[in-house]
């Protein structure tokens, strides 16, 4: 299992981080299942040498421009390269009616000419397991600032693992620790440095030694930090941050980089 950080920053973009988006490969040249689309996603897969016509399913985690207001650019791209397969948009109920009502928004444009394929949106439900893509994914309402979901991601061929947990944007809550359960990679939004816990309180986020505190609580076997405010000068002082309250493995992850879950070992590996 892959996943590639086609994004690790925050809502304001920088020169070093765009906002944070996921690709998720079960295995090379299977499908992909892309977490949010926010910023440029296709560019960026372009970037990475992925062929973006392999994105079958999309999950979109809450209703902020930065996760999706690229929704509607991104399908436009495709109807432009002429695909023809179905493109499957997922969330809970806000997001998708925002999803919804960006498509009506745009139907001008995304219908110019012709409409080459489906746009095929299905409503999530906290707490329930669901095949998307390769994946089983189940998603888990965390507390941001709009309804929100983080999730636990298994391919669907090997349900033993390895697993991957993602909390997308939250402030510090009680289901976190549970979205990290022993997962071997845990994806934490780390949007704020040690030392703002009030500010990132308030607008729904967390610092970084919070992510640590929360990979610690779970049992992760490895944590990566996106959704980041500071640029790749700043890793190091990130990474000692959540070493505060995290004991296993950090990962800061830089815009295009792959890690790779590996089930047989059960470890993350950084792919060149």
């Amino acid at each position: 299992m892959f996943v590639a950080f086609l994004g690790t920053g925050s809502a304001l973009p920088s020169v070093d981080r765009a906002n944070t988006s996921l690709a998720l490969v079960a295995s090379p040249g299977a499908p992909i299942t892309l977490i949010d689309c926010g910023g440029d996603p296709y560019r960026n897969m372009l970037r990475l040498g992925i062929d973006p016509a392999r994105v079958s399913d999309i999950i979109i985690t809450h209703a902020h421009i930065d996760h999706i207001g690229g929704l509607p650019s991104l399908i436009e791209s495709y109807r432009i390269i002429d695909r023809t397969a179905p493109l499957r948009v997922h969330a809970i109920a806000h997001p998708l009616q925002v999803a919804r009502d960006l498509l009506q928004t745009y139907a001008f444009e995304l219908t110019l000419h012709h409409w080459p394929f489906p746009v095929e949106l299905y409503e999530l439900q906290p707490g329930v397991p669901v095949p998307i893509g390769d994946f089983t994914v189940t998603p888990i309402l965390t507390e941001h600032t709009v309804p929100s979901a983080g999730m636990r991601v298994v391919p669907t061929a090997t349900p033993q693992g390895p697993l991957l947990a993602y909390t997308c944007d939250t402030r510090v809550a009680p289901m976190i620790p549970g979205i990290a359960l022993n997962a071997d990679l845990f994806i934490a939004e780390a949007t704020y440095p040690r030392g703002s816990e009030e500010a990132a309180h308030r607008v729904g986020h967390m610092t970084t030694t919070q992510a640590g505190e929360m990979a610690q609580a779970g049992a992760a076997k490895a944590l990566a930090l996106v959704h980041l405010s500071l640029g790749y000068d700043a890793e190091g002082q990130l990474r000692r941050e959540a070493r505060q309250s995290y004991r296993g493995p950090i990962f800061i992850p830089r815009d295009l980089a792959i890690l790779r879950l590996e089930r047989r070992a059960r470890q993350v590996r950084r792919l060149p």
